[in-house]
This record gives structure tokens, C-alpha cells and sequence, in this order.
């Protein structure tokens, strides 16, 4: 499958495109993406969503370090998206739990908890990886 070419590359094509080639198990290409996009210096919005988009693609190449300092300056951010937020306190537990940081793992994933309606999908995310 082939990817799109950015003929005016901008700081959410990057980062879609660092999702979709993310999906296709590129993640070398999508680390690159997020990095881009993150370069370009955008909102704090789409900023938090390129450092929560490359954490997953740091975990999968297991640079977890790099993950838990990606998802942190996005949490820092504090972007307006809370599914952004929540996603980044969710992709932070899980490269904690990989540290074998599991108090601030669980503490992670109570923040989502708090922020999220008990019915949304990543409230139900978090709820499973505290069992």
C-alpha cells in the first residue's frame, strides 16, 4: 500500500500520515512524520497529538524513555482536546508499566478515569489495564 505524498506538507497532514503509517507497521517513517509535524511547531492541540502519536510508535520500537518524555510534554501542554489528554495519560501508563513504574502507571490511569465519562471507549481502556 502506498502512502501519500504531502505536496504542501502541514502540521496535521504530518500527523495523520504518521497515524496511517503507524497502522501499516512503518514506524521508523512514522516516528519521522511525528517529528515533523512536531518541528513545524503547531497549536498545542495538534502538538499534543503528534507527541501522542509518535509515543506509540517510541513504544513499539522499545525507546520507552522517549515515549514517557513524548507523552509528558503533551500532558504539559494541556490541549483543549481531552481525548488527547486522555490518550496521552493512557500511552504514558503503559510505557510506565513497561518501566515497571507501576505506581505511576496506575496513577495515570486514574487520571483518565477522572477525565472521561465511564463510557467512552478509552475510560473503558484504562479500566481494563488496571485489572
Amino acid at each position: 500500500m502506498r502512502v501519500v505524498t504531502l505536496a504542501v506538507p502541514t502540521r496535521r497532514a504530518y500527523v495523520n500520515r504518521s497515524i496511517a503509517v503507524s497502522t501499516l507497521e512503518r514506524v521508523e517513517e512514522a516516528v519521522a512524520d511525528a517529528t515533523a509535524a512536531i518541528d513545524l511547531q503547531p497549536s498545542s492541540d495538534i502538538l499534543a497529538a503528534a507527541y501522542v502519536s509518535r509515543s506509540v510508535d517510541l513504544i513499539l520500537l522499545d525507546r520507552v524513555e522517549e515515549a514517557v518524555a513524548d507523552v509528558t510534554a503533551a500532558i504539559d501542554l494541556q490541549p483543549d482536546d481531552i481525548d488527547i489528554l486522555a490518550q496521552a495519560y493512557v500511552n504514558r501508563s503503559i510505557a510506565l508499566s513497561a518501566l515497571e513504574r507501576t505506581d505511576e502507571a496506575v496513577a495515570d490511569l486514574r487520571m483518565v478515569l477522572d477525565l472521561l465519562p465511564p463510557t467512552h471507549e478509552l475510560n473503558r481502556q484504562a479500566l481494563a489495564l488496571l485489572v
